[in-house]
């Protein structure tokens, strides 16, 4: 057969582009041809293995198909269309009251934000909700009980999740945007006063509210126009300058866990090292002269980033 075909110029295919194959797997790109990956592709490749590797893989791609289907969602065709919406999917769909109240409700919400173990996952829900929030006073309110309630509800080191869900929320650029902001953060300095028998619970917070007055508009503004709701915060870091030994009468706990209370005096300022105890206190002053800097009008600098990372194949691969 190949004897009997006409010569052929193989060079005239070189013009060709080429098309590396690839398959999707709920929207990651699995195959790809290594030969051809560009820097950013390499860089990619490598975050989304290290990602998997922690990831709960039920949780992910649930979380990533539950988030697309609430985007497509016009559920109100009074609301004007968010910019979080999928324009390619989006149809008019009248809800149902059952359906509705499942959306709407805080417990569910809570519970969205438990199954979020990554920022490639907070990332993709948040986006789901920005779009329901958009122009719809009723579901902001509930969503930020559910994000105060797990504020109050857990440890130091699940809190980080909240604040940066909170941070972006609030800056949803509605014609509800001052109006919502005003009303939540009152409840965001209602639950650091709440949280202040906690320790641990207490500083971590203090350190991410300081990263909300650093590059969160609305929250600054609100505490410029309302210096002394720091006063308690300044106070309490003063007189809290490191963990203490929790007893039975103690006005502060280290943690909200009663068990944990109960195994942790090893960590209390009495067994601490000098060089440990030194780094509380030094890390103490640095926020009251945070806190109080900015109540003086300074500008502050932040120490932890409350970002979340945008996942690169979000757009590109999931459709």
């Amino acid at each position: 057969f190949w004897k009997n075909l006409p010569e052929t110029n193989w060079n005239v295919f070189t013009d060709c582009e080429f098309s590396a194959k690839h398959n999707i797997e709920i929207g990651y790109q699995t195959e790809v041809n290594e030969k051809y990956r560009s820097y950013y592709e390499e860089l990619w490749a490598s975050k989304r293995e290290k990602y998997l590797e922690t990831a709960s893989t039920h949780y992910l791609f649930l979380i990533e198909t539950l988030s697309l289907l609430l985007r497509s969602l016009i559920y109100d065709d009074k609301i004007p269309p968010s910019p979080y919406m999928m324009p390619i999917l989006s149809k008019s769909a009248n809800i149902d009251p059952y359906t509705k109240s499942l959306i709407f409700s805080q417990k569910h919400l809570q519970s969205f934000l438990a199954d979020c173990k990554r920022d490639f996952s907070l990332y993709s829900l948040l986006t789901a909700f920005k779009h329901l929030a958009w122009e719809n006073l009723e579901f902001k309110t509930v969503f930020m009980k559910a994000i105060f309630s797990e504020m109050n509800s857990n440890e130091y080191d699940e809190l980080k999740k909240f604040f940066q869900v909170y941070r972006e929320f609030i800056e949803i650029a509605d014609s509800q945007r001052d109006s919502f902001a005003d009303m939540s953060i009152k409840e965001l300095n209602v639950m650091l006063k709440n949280n202040q028998q906690y320790y641990y619970a207490t500083i971590y917070s203090i350190d991410y509210f300081i990263t909300l007055l650093a590059d969160g508009k609305q929250v600054a503004e609100w505490y410029r126009k309302n210096p002394a709701e720091l006063d308690c915060l300044i106070n309490w870091v003063k007189e809290n300058p490191y963990p203490t030994r929790p007893t039975a009468t103690s006005a502060i706990k280290l943690y909200k866990s009663s068990e944990k209370n109960a195994g942790s005096g090893s960590a209390a300022s009495s067994d601490l090292s000098p060089e440990t105890l030194l780094q509380w206190q030094t890390y103490s002053n640095s926020l009251m002269m945070k806190l109080t800097g900015f109540k003086e009008g300074k500008e502050i600098e932040a120490r932890v980033n409350l970002s979340i990372c945008k996942p690169v194949y979000y757009e590109k691969y999931f459709i």
